[in-house]
């Protein structure tokens, strides 16, 4: 199965993970063939939103052409690719193709779905995950803090910011410090 994770901008099939977080042309094209697998999206509405413009001229429809074949040399290890059809591009997989999207499409309800994991994250590396900018990030998390969601330890560069509770108990059941029950 072809994954498209829109949560951390990334395709997953078998072991082979292509990380897409600072490629956002790529993932946008890569996501709207994969919403719309296995019909063909025009070659209009996919520059559109890729390149989310309201009105498509021959630029965008050449720059089109080049991401994506830059996105189809990135999957070539995924079994999938975009091809050219008589409507516009369609997503050519070997295998079913399945895209999990956030539950919401809220900067913090993105940055606290991320945080889930349990580990300590800088507010760049969850921009870059979340695709939404630093300083964007950085309200987000601020609004998760006050709200008692995150917590924000360190001071300056080494500020990092984690889920309080369980994800610290699951580790030290993983590490063994703590007898299941």
């Amino acid at each position: 199965m072809l994954l498209v994770d829109a949560c951390r901008r990334l395709a997953l099939a078998g072991r082979v993970t292509i990380p897409l977080a600072r490629r956002p042309v790529l993932f946008a094209l890569l996501l709207e063939l994969a919403r719309a697998w296995p019909a063909a999206v025009t070659r209009d509405d996919l520059a559109a939103r890729a390149f989310a413009v309201r009105r498509v001229n021959a630029s965008h429809r050449a720059r089109l052409r080049v991401e994506l074949g830059r996105l189809r040399k990135l999957m070539d290890g995924l079994a999938a690719a975009p091809v050219a059809s008589e409507d516009g591009y369609v997503l050519a997989s070997e295998r079913d193709v399945a895209v999990l999207l956030p539950p919401t499409d809220d900067e913090a309800a993105r940055l606290g779905l991320l945080l889930g994991d349990g580990a300590a994250w800088s507010a760049r590396a969850l921009a870059e995950h979340a695709g939404v900018s630093r300083r964007t990030a950085q309200r987000a998390l601020q609004l998760l803090v006050e709200r008692g969601v995150v917590v924000r330890t360190g001071k300056g560069k080494d500020v990092r910011y984690t889920r309080p509770g369980a994800p610290i108990a699951s580790r030290m059941l993983l590490l063994g410090l703590v007898p299941g029950g």
